[in-house]
C-alpha cells in the first residue's frame, strides 16, 4: 500500500472533504483513502460555514465546534475492524481488517482513537474483557483506570447482531445520494462492494452495527435526521503511520490545552492552545488548514514519496522569488470555506442564500487556486496534483450559478431567485408580475366609480396569500358592521384604518393572475432542483479539491515558520540513523534569549545507546526533548530546527518523561514511569526511537537502578540489528558500570565548569561523563540559605567517609530549657541500684517535665 497525499480533523486535519458516494478522492482530515484504500481522509471536520464564518486570516485555537462521532469496533481472530461516523461530517469511514494485539500493544486500537475522538463508541458485548475494558479506558482518558463502571457512552450489543450474514444485509441496506434510484437490488449490492471489501469480516461487522445504531439512533443525536443522512463511504488506512501515544503527545508539547481567559467564553470545555508545537506552526489562513495540520500533526507518517512531496512545497514557498504567488495563494485560501456543514442541506435543496454565496465563493478561489498551480506544476509534483484534482468542470458549475441565480435580488427576497433569460416562461410570468402594479393603478378609478358617491377614495392591491384586494379607508370614526356593508364587495379585513374586500374585479384577477407569485416560486424552486442535481455531480470533485487546499494551507504555514526560525529540510532515509548537527528545541529556543545548539549521531556506527549525564538543571531534559521532536517534525513533513538533518525513517518515538499522575487511574507516579518505560521496550523495533529522563527516580536508588540497567541490557542484548535508538539521561552514575563495555553505548554530558564553588552551564553536549550530579552546588547556585548548604556538606562528607553525623547542639531548638537542665542533673545524680522507688520519681518528674 502507498499513500497518496496525506491529507488529514481533527484531527484529526482540516476540514473534512466528504465524498458522496465512494472513496474516489482524497479528502482533507483524519486519515488515509484514495481509490486503493490509502489516500488521507477526515473524519472531523468543522462546523457549517454561516454567513459570517470566520474572518480571513483567522484561525482556531481550538476545536470550539462540538461535534458528536460514533466509533464501531469489532475484534475477532487478532484482526481489528472498525467504522466511524460523524454528524458534522456525515459520510462513513472504515478501517479494513488489520492485526491488533494484545501482545502488540494494541497501538492500531490507540491510534485510532487518538485520530478520531470518538464522542460514543459501539462493540460487541462478548468481546474478551480486556478488550471492552481498554475501550472503557480509551474513552475515559485513563490508561489505567480500574473503575468496574462502564463509561455511559461505551454500548455493547449481543454477538448476535455481529454475525457476518446478518451484518452483510444490513450493508446492503445502505443507499447513498450518489447511486440512482433505479437499481434492481443485484446492482445495487455490486455498487456496495465497488465502495468497500466486503470480504473483511471484522469491517463489516463493525459497519452493519454502526449502520443499525444510526438508524436507532440518529435523529436524537442530531435532531434532524433528514440533514445528518450518510452521504458515502471511505476507508481509512492507519499504515505507515509513526506510532506515538497520548504520554509522549503531552511530554514532548506537541499540544497543549490552556483554560480560556476570557470568562464569558469559558465553559468546562473550553481551552485555547498554549505554549505547543502546534501553536508554534499553526499560522494557516483557514479553518480547513487549522484542520489538515492538526490531524498532520496527529498522524505523522513513514511515507517516504509523501514526505518529499511536502518538502518539495515548503521549499517552493519558502523561495523568495515566489514570495508574491504564495500571498496570493493566501488571499485566495482565506476565501475558501468548508461546505461539509451546508452539504445535507443543498443536497436537500434547503441551502440558505448565504450558503449559495459562501458555495460560489469557495468555488470560484479554489479554481483562482488551480490556475496558480498550472503555473508550477512541472516543477512541483503536488501542484500537479493539485491541478488534475481540481477540475475543469468546477468552472462550469461556477459559470451556471452566476448565470442562475440573482444573488442581490435573493438577498433581498430572503429566497432563491432566478435571473433573466433562463426561463421565458419564468420570465413572462415575472414581467406580468412586474407590471401588476400599474395594472392595479389602472384598477383603481374603475373600482371606485362601483363604489357608493360617500367613498371618495380606493386603491387595489396584491397579497400573494390572499389575491387581489380593493383598500378603503375608513370613511368615518365606529362603523358598524352594516355600515361596513358594501353591495357586490365582499368585506375580509380591516388594518391600519383600511378596510379591505374582495370585488368581482379582483376575483376575475384572482382567476387569472392570482397564483402567479406561486407559479413563479415553483418554477425557481424547479430550476433550483435542477442545478442541485448538476451540482451534485460535481460535488465530490469541490470537496476533493478543498482537501489540497487545506494541504496548501498546513505547508505555508510549515514554510513560514521554517523561513522565520531558519529550519532546514530534513533528509529522510530507510537507514537505522540519526544524524542532526547543531539542534535546537523549537519551543525552548524561542523562551531564551540565547540557546546553545547540540549535534545528535546515533546509528550503528555512532552507538545505538545513549548515556546523558550532568548537573541538575544543565539542559538534559530540553536536549532528550530537542532530539523527540525534531525526529517528529522531520516525520510530518515539517521542516527541523538545526543546521543539517539526515532521519532514517521511524516507526515509533516512545517517551519516559512526563509522569501524569491521576486519582482515577490508581496508580503511584512510580508505577506510571514503570508502565511507560515497559511499554517502550516492548514494543520498540530497530526502527524506533526511545527517550527516557531519569526513570528510577521515584523508587529507592539500588531499585530503581537495577530495573533501569535490566531495561538497557535487554535492548543491548537485541545486538545492533535489532536494538532501537535509545538516549537517556540519569544520575545513575554507576549504570555504566553495571551495564559493561559495548559498541553500541556511548557515554555523555553536558560541559559545565565549576569555578570557587559556582557552577557554571555551558549547556555543550562531549563525550565523558560525571560521577557526581553537583546537587549542592546547583542549590547553593540557586538561592539556598549558604547555612543550609554547609550543613548538606558535612553530611554528604560524613556519608562518604561512613562517619556518623555529628548533631547541630548550638542550634536554638537544640538548647534545653531550664526544666530540662534540672531533669537531666536529677537523673544523674540517681542512684539507680539503692532506691526500690526510684522508678516512680522518674516518672512523676517526667511528667511534670512534659
Amino acid at each position: 500500500m502507498t499513500s497518496t497525499s496525506s491529507n488529514p480533523l481533527s484531527p484529526a486535519g482540516q476540514d473534512e472533504t466528504p465524498s458522496v458516494a465512494g472513496t474516489s478522492a482524497s479528502a482533507s482530515g483524519q486519515f488515509n483513502s484514495n481509490e486503493n484504500g490509502d489516500e488521507s481522509s477526515p473524519l472531523l471536520s468543522e462546523g457549517a460555514p454561516g454567513e459570517d464564518d470566520c474572518e480571513a486570516g483567522e484561525s482556531s485555537d481550538s476545536d470550539s465546534d462540538k461535534d458528536e462521532v460514533i466509533l464501531s469496533v469489532y475484534w475477532k481472530n487478532g484482526k481489528l475492524g472498525a467504522a466511524a461516523y460523524s454528524l458534522q461530517n456525515p459520510v462513513i469511514f472504515v478501517v479494513n481488517d488489520i492485526v491488533d494485539d494484545f501482545l502488540l500493544g494494541f497501538k492500531v486500537l490507540q491510534s485510532l482513537f487518538l485520530q478520531i475522538q470518538p464522542t460514543q463508541v459501539v462493540t460487541c458485548k462478548n468481546m474478551q474483557p480486556k478488550f471492552i475494558h481498554l475501550l472503557n479506558n480509551l474513552l475515559l482518558g485513563e490508561m489505567e483506570s480500574r473503575d468496574q463502571d462502564l463509561h455511559a457512552n461505551l454500548h455493547l450489543f449481543p454477538d448476535a447482531e455481529f454475525r457476518n450474514d446478518n451484518s452483510l444485509r444490513q450493508v446492503f441496506t445502505l443507499r447513498l445520494p450518489g447511486e440512482p434510484d433505479e437499481y434492481p437490488e443485484d446492482e445495487h449490492k455490486q455498487f456496495i462492494r465497488s465502495l468497500i471489501d466486503t470480504s473483511q469480516d471484522s469491517m463489516i461487522n463493525a459497519l452493519a452495527r454502526l449502520l443499525k445504531y444510526l438508524n436507532n439512533n440518529l435523529a436524537w443525536l442530531c435532531l434532524s435526521q433528514q440533514e445528518n443522512k450518510i452521504l458515502g463511504i471511505r476507508n481509512m488506512c492507519i499504515d505507515q503511520q509513526v506510532w506515538i501515544n497520548y504520554e509522549t503527545y503531552r511530554a514532548l508539547q506537541i499540544f497543549t490545552h490552556t483554560a480560556h481567559p476570557s470568562l464569558f467564553k469559558w465553559t468546562p470545555d473550553a481551552h485555547k492552545e498554549g505554549l505547543s508545537i502546534f501553536g508554534l506552526f499553526n499560522r494557516c489562513c483557514s479553518k480547513l488548514g487549522t484542520k489538515f495540520m492538526r490531524t498532520t500533526m496527529l498522524q505523522p507518517t513513514t511515507n517516504l514519496s509523501e514526505l518529499t512531496k511536502r518538502h518539495e512545497v515548503i521549499t517552493f514557498c519558502m523561495n523568495p522569488a515566489h514570495e508574491d504567488v504564495v500571498k496570493k495563494m493566501q488571499g485566495c485560501i482565506r476565501q475558501v470555506q468548508s461546505i461539509s456543514g451546508m452539504l445535507p442541506r443543498l443536497l436537500a435543496a434547503q441551502a440558505t442564500i448565504p450558503q449559495w454565496k459562501s458555495l460560489k465563493k469557495t468555488n470560484h478561489n479554489v479554481l483562482l487556486l488551480r490556475e496558480i498551480c498550472c503555473q508550477f506544476a512541472d516543477g512541483v509534483p503536488f501542484f500537479q496534483e493539485a491541478k488534475s484534482a481540481i477540475p475543469e468542470a468546477l468552472y462550469r458549475v461556477g459559470h451556471i450559478m452566476e448565470r442562475i441565480i440573482d444573488f442581490q435580488t435573493s438577498e433581498q427576497m430572503k429566497r432563491f431567485v432566478v435571473l433573466p433569460g433562463v426561463d421565458n416562461d419564468l420570465d413572462k410570468m415575472k414581467h406580468t408580475y412586474a407590471n401588476l402594479s400599474e395594472m392595479m393603478m389602472e384598477l383603481s378609478p374603475l373600482e371606485l366609480q362601483d363604489l357608493p358617491d360617500y367613498i371618495e377614495e380606493c386603491s387595489v392591491l396584491f397579497l400573494p396569500e390572499i389575491g387581489f384586494l380593493v383598500s378603503i379607508p375608513m370613511w368615518k370614526d365606529y362603523l358598524t358592521k352594516e355600515e361596513m356593508q358594501i353591495p357586490g364587495f365582499k368585506f375580509k379585513f380591516i388594518a391600519d384604518r383600511l378596510i379591505h374586500y374582495k370585488s368581482p374585479r379582483c376575483r376575475e384577477l384572482d382567476m387569472s393572475l392570482g397564483d402567479i407569485y406561486l407559479r413563479i416560486s415553483e418554477l425557481e424552486l424547479r430550476i433550483m432542483l435542477r442545478l442541485v442535481q448538476y451540482i451534485q455531480q460535481h460535488i465530490d470533485s469541490l470537496l476533493d479539491s478543498l482537501s489540497y487546499v487545506g494541504e496548501l494551507d498546513c505547508l505555508i504555514s510549515f514554510a513560514e515558520v521554517a523561513k522565520e526560525f531558519g529550519y532546514v529540510k530534513p533528509t529522510m532515509t530507510s537507514e537505522q540513523e540519526i544524524l542532526i548537527e547543531k539542534g535546537r528545541h523549537p519551543l525552548q529556543e524561542c523562551c531564551v534569549s540565547s540557546y546553545v545548539p547540540n549535534d545528535t549521531f546515533s546509528g550503528k556506527t555512532h552507538g545505538l545507546v545513549k548515556i546523558l549525564t550532568g548537573p541538575n538543571a544543565s539542559g538534559k531534559s530540553v536536549y532528550l526533548k530537542q532530539v523527540a521532536v525534531i525526529a517528529y517534525l522531520a516525520h510530518t513533513g515539517s521542516f527541523v530546527p538545526a543546521k543539517k538533518a539526515v532521519l532514517g525513517i521511524l516507526d515509533q518515538i516512545h517517551t519516559r518523561i512526563q509522569t501524569t499522575e491521576s486519582a482515577a487511574s490508581q496508580l503511584s507516579a512510580f508505577l506510571i514511569d514503570l508502565r511507560q518505560m515497559n511499554t517502550a521496550v516492548c514494543m520498540a523495533t530497530k526502527s524506533s526511537l526511545l527517550i527516557v529522563d531519569e526513570f528510577g527516580k521515584g523508587t529507592s536508588e539500588v531499585d530503581g537502578l537495577s530495573l533501569l540497567t535490566a531495561f538497557l541490557t535487554h535492548l543491548i542484548r537485541r545486538g545492533p540489528n535489532n536494538c532501537p535508538h535509545v538516549i537517556l539521561s540519569t544520575h545513575f552514575h554507576r549504570l555504566v558500570d553495571l551495564i559493561g563495555k559495548s559498541p553500541l553505548i556511548k557515554t555523555y554530558v553536558l560541559e559545565h565548569i565549576v569555578s570557587e564553588g559556582e557552577l557554571v552551564y555551558l549547556f555543550q553536549l562531549k563525550a565523558g561523563q560525571i560521577r557526581s550530579s553537583l546537587a549542592i552546588e546547583v542549590a547553593k547556585a540557586n538561592g539556598i540559605q549558604p547555612a543550609q548548604v554547609n550543613r548538606a556538606t558535612e553530611i554528604l562528607n560524613a556519608l562518604k567517609d561512613g562517619s556518623s553525623i555529628t548533631p547541630i547542639l548550638n542550634h536554638k531548638k537544640m538548647q534545653p530549657t531550664k526544666m530540662e537542665e534540672d531533669f537531666m542533673k536529677f537523673f544523674c545524680s540517681l542512684e539507680l541500684e539503692n532506691d526500690p522507688n526510684i522508678v516512680e520519681v522518674l516518672k512523676t518528674r517526667f511528667l511534670e517535665l512534659k
